[in-house]
């Protein structure tokens, strides 16, 4: 896959200040950690389990795990690993206490299950610098899991997994969206407790990436335009 490098965002942006409001500040970890409850609650219902948990960074486990991930073949797609610092205007959110939530993980193995992962996946909390929530003065952020797998129909198992992650929501609005390169892509959007939220997805027959945004941050079409952005660098091949 050709990477088409363009103007990128510092690592170190990510440590940009934001609003001072501690109160806004837990308000919105408080949208973020109910979102992966909710969105690890709503797989498990739908027939999902949950396996071993696996550790979010770059620690000495997730270096052993790949080193025993086993390569695809020649000229296919792989999922990045571990995640990359910047992942087109995306930066990882190193230190913030969501990206530590135990909960990601949860949705990572339901997802490496429901995909039958060939691999241990990739599971990442990123930023947007300089783009605020405009309600609570908050950096914008999402979350990314991926993971390496063998489908016959990517379009098929990515919608049943949307639709999975969808159950149990209000005013479900699913929709067929460019995935860049290669693939098929897809987003879902459903009304939450703090709003509307988004998740997005593109699939091939090796790998699955899913993009989230909790409520208010970006649209799907919004969410579905990061995701092609930052496709070329969560996924090499």
């Amino acid at each position: 896959m050709e990477v088409h490098h363009e103007a990128q965002p510092s690592a170190g942006a990510d440590h940009q200040a934001e609003p001072d409001s501690t109160a806004r500040a837990g308000l919105r970890e408080e949208w973020w950690r109910a979102w992966l409850v909710g969105t690890a609650a709503a797989l498990m219902t739908a027939g999902v389990t949950t396996g071993v948990l696996l550790s979010l960074g770059k620690n000495p486990a997730m270096t052993a795990a790949a080193d025993m991930r086993p390569m695809p073949a020649t000229g296919m797609p792989s999922i990045a690993f571990p995640a990359p610092e910047l992942a087109g205007r995306l930066v990882l959110a190193r230190g913030a206490s969501v990206a530590g939530s135990e909960s990601l993980p949860v949705v990572l193995s339901d997802a490496e299950q429901f995909f039958a992962a060939r691999a241990p996946g990739v599971a990442a909390v990123y930023r947007q610098p300089r783009s605020f929530d405009p309600g609570t003065g908050g950096l914008k952020y999402v979350s990314f899991v991926g993971v390496d797998a063998g489908l016959a129909d990517p379009a098929a198992r990515l919608d049943s997994y949307l639709r999975s992650a969808a159950s149990g929501h209000a005013d479900v609005r699913f929709g067929a969206v460019a995935a860049g390169p290669g693939g098929t892509g897809e987003c879902v959007s459903f009304a939450g407790s703090a709003g509307r939220e988004s998740e997005c997805g593109w699939a091939t027959k090796t790998t699955v990436g899913v993009l989230t945004a909790p409520a208010r941050d970006y649209d799907a079409s919004q969410l579905a335009g990061l995701m092609r952005q930052a496709r070329p660098h969560l996924e090499h091949g």
